[in-house]
């Protein structure tokens, strides 16, 4: 018996309680060489501590008790790794990207707070968006009460303190400066399925925005746009979004709305 480890001696070892040792066993992830079936006493190998290593760096990664088993059941310890580097990546560039927008939100909204009413405008390159799309009638636009309900079900639909919900209006809104809606938009994962899909695409886009009642200064801010596209010889690409970093829903005053028009340009 002396090539075998007792459990307190493995245990010491690693630095560790006999108890996670026990759990360990009782989850499929380590199983003593040898149990002595009178005394009941669990012996341990060499390779055990080397397994005990994995298991640990494994849980140091992130992985749970549930997907290590099921990396010793398949053997397949370098294409989970492999796995979780691309998946973490893809989460890294995720907030990256969502870094961007804050910061852009964040520079739009302390210019906007500095007067009454401003109309700050420049392009910006957004990233390839994911969104459900809730149909509605002009009427529930002008409607603040139903504007209101159908933006808490938006908020409804996402764990997001703050989501992000975009108003899809009419190809002809430069053209005729209105300010109809025909879509309200929030942003969702892209693995996540939605029952009106919605993609707005990654590009450029001009930016502008302004804080005020809608009723008023919007119009003004579509002729803006249309004269920053004609000066920058910029040419529209069929896409208008409009949303609200103040709006129904968080103010309680028109006057205090701030307001975003985003123009797809090519």
């Amino acid at each position: 018996m002396e090539k075998f480890l007792t459990i307190g001696k493995l245990a010491e070892i690693l630095e560790i309680s006999t108890k996670t040792l026990r759990h360990y066993e009782n989850e499929g992830l380590l199983i003593p060489s040898f149990k002595n079936p009178i005394t009941r006493y669990r012996y341990y190998e060499n390779h055990h501590i080397k397994e005990l290593h994995i298991i640990h760096l494994l849980k140091k990664l992130g992985f749970s008790l549930e997907e290590i088993r099921k990396i010793k059941k398949n053997n397949n310890l370098i294409d989970r790794l492999t796995f979780k580097h691309n998946e973490i990546k893809a989460e890294i560039e995720g907030l990256k990207k969502k870094k961007n927008e804050i910061d852009h939100s964040i520079g739009h909204l302390q210019n906007a707070l500095k007067t009454e009413t401003n109309f700050q405008i420049k392009v910006v390159e957004l990233p390839l968006k994911k969104f459900n799309k809730i149909e509605i009638k002009p009427v529930d636009f002008v409607d603040e009460i139903k504007l209101y309900e159908i933006g808490l079900k938006l908020r409804q639909m996402t764990d997001e303190i703050q989501p992000n919900i975009l108003m899809l209006m009419q190809e002809d809104t430069l053209v005729k400066g209105d300010f109809n809606c025909y879509g309200l938009m929030l942003e969702i994962p892209f693995e996540k399925d939605a029952e009106d899909e919605h993609w707005a695409p990654e590009g450029p886009y001009v930016s502008l925005m302004y804080k005020g009642n809608p009723s008023f200064f919007h119009e003004t801010a579509i002729k803006r746009v249309k004269k920053y596209l004609e000066k920058n010889n910029l040419v529209f690409d069929n896409l208008v979004y409009t949303r609200f970093l103040l709006g129904p829903a968080t103010a309680s005053l028109k006057s205090d709305y701030l307001t975003e028009i985003l123009i797809k340009i090519k």
